[in-house]
């Protein structure tokens, strides 16, 4: 691939955008003369490293800030375009509604789900088990956090073991689109107090039954110098982690609980991401196969870390209650002592 990518401007664009978009670059031509959605091409993570950055150094000129907030129809450059955010003075982020450029998430420029509101805090000053479908769960570990009505919050295929037990979470999350949609009908069937599932795909949302469902906007691309972000405003947006339980550990945070337990969480993958050993037993059957995307297990432990520093900054304590697991990033405990 050439500096400009293949084929990148074979259809669409003449050779003389090429030499306006280097002049631009070099500070020649104004920005307001320049292609955005040609900038947005340039940014996706597919073109070479040089491409990219190029498009970037242009797109730092731009004095319209709030465009390059995770334009619709360019996931794949939203990287690129934190970047542009981020290395903004904050004498220039002052005039963009009052945003800082170390809040990925922007308050104030990206919409607040109204729906969300009513959770922040809700839980203060309480502790939560944030259960994930790792193949150490136990029913007899669920059936104790019902018998001590203990406030649960957990997510995916977890509704294949409630045939094995009377524990029901509180909360259910879900936030991959391939499994949004290949489980949508269980998902709008469960009868759980709460299910937060991401806005995309809208496909889901056009169900009837999703009705009970509360939309949260998922951050996809929520990097900034490959360093996953966390989000303090859930309202507007959770950012991306490469695992589910890092979505649930902001949902957490944003209900103000001060202890969070992990519970299920094995950080101890085999390669094959169909493999029934990732799971407990019963989550995938060839009658639920679904399917599900590569493990990043260096990606998964970046976003733990940066859990941990976030929460550690606020004093809320994370502990990994995990039965074994190679999970080391939170301080271990006990379950069986925490009753």
């Amino acid at each position: 691939m050439g500096a400009w990518g293949t084929g990148l401007y074979s259809d669409d664009f003449a050779l003389d955008v090429k030499i306006d978009l280097l002049s631009a670059i070099k500070g020649n031509i104004k920005m307001d003369k320049i292609d955005r959605a040609m900038l947005l091409k340039m940014m996706d993570d597919d073109q070479d490293q040089e491409t990219q950055n190029q498009a970037v150094d242009l797109a730092k000129k731009d004095e319209n800030i709030e465009f390059w907030i995770q334009p619709d129809g360019y996931k794949y450059s939203w990287d690129n375009c934190a970047r542009v955010i981020i290395e903004k003075k904050d004498k220039e982020l002052a005039a963009q509604k009052s945003i800082t450029a170390d809040d990925f998430t922007i308050k104030n420029l990206l919409p607040v789900k109204q729906e969300l509101l009513k959770f922040k805090d809700i839980h203060k000053g309480k502790r939560c088990f944030i259960v994930a479908t790792g193949p150490s769960l136990r029913v007899q570990d669920l059936d104790k956090l019902h018998e001590n009505g203990e406030i649960c919050i957990s997510m995916n295929r977890i509704f294949n073991i409630f045939d094995k037990t009377q524990w029901r979470p509180d909360y259910y999350m879900i936030g991959d689109m391939e499994m949004i949609e290949d489980l949508s009908e269980q998902i709008a069937d469960l009868k759980l107090p709460y299910k937060f599932v991401a806005t995309e795909p809208k496909s889901y949302w056009k169900n009837p039954k999703s009705k009970g469902s509360i939309p949260y906007k998922l951050l996809l691309r929520g990097y900034i110098h490959n360093t996953p972000q966390f989000s303090a405003n859930v309202e507007r947006g959770v950012c991306h982690g490469t695992n589910i339980t890092y979505l649930c550990i902001q949902l957490a945070v944003y209900m103000g609980f001060s202890k969070i337990y992990l519970l299920g969480v094995d950080f101890n993958y085999t390669p094959n991401v169909y493999d029934a050993a990732n799971h407990f037993e019963g989550c995938d059957t060839p009658q639920n196969r679904i399917r599900l995307n590569p493990i990043y297990p260096e990606k998964v432990q970046l976003s733990y870390e940066v859990a941990k520093q976030y929460c550690d900054r606020e004093q809320i304590h994370v502990y990994n209650a995990t039965r074994g697991g190679k999970l080391e990033v939170y301080d271990r405990v006990d379950f069986d002592t925490l009753f």
